[in-house]
């Protein structure tokens, strides 16, 4: 014997806040054709519009969940090697070339923050060169 149909109500046995609940409630509710656009606005407080933008937001989520995934378990996480640390690695070797990785991304980091500065800077100031090349005054 099978367990009768829950149906919407299967929202309020999943973790979220009772308004977030009660939205996806009403639209499931929209989706099973027990409740109209026009209820469902009106249990909402809100258009017919908006229900529509939730009912899509709603079915979109349901379709990336159902997307198949590479099967078996999740890669395990490699303890990641801390800024400025040898990660608790004993070999000097390790130790060194993890000290010049973490040198290369600090530089790399101020190369990035010059560049961002450099574009704010263009986009404030506009074009100061003329086609010759030479420094156009103000």
């Amino acid at each position: 014997m099978a367990r009768p149909p829950t149906g919407p109500t299967l929202v309020d046995h999943r973790p979220g806040s009772d308004g977030a609940k009660h939205r996806a409630r009403v639209i499931l509710e929209t989706i099973a054709g027990t409740m109209s656009i026009a209820d469902a606005g009106a249990a909402l407080d809100c258009n017919h519009a908006y229900v529509h933008r939730l009912r899509d937001q709603l079915l979109d989520g349901l379709i990336a969940a159902a997307e198949p995934r590479k099967p078996g378990p999740k890669p395990a996480l490699v303890p990641s090697l801390a800024v400025g640390g040898d990660g608790g690695c004993d070999d000097p070797a390790v130790a060194a070339a993890v000290a010049e990785a973490n040198r290369r991304v600090s530089d790399a980091e101020v190369a990035l923050e010059l560049e961002r500065c450099r574009t704010e800077l263009a986009l404030v100031l506009g074009p100061r060169i003329k086609k010759n090349g030479r420094r156009q005054r103000r």
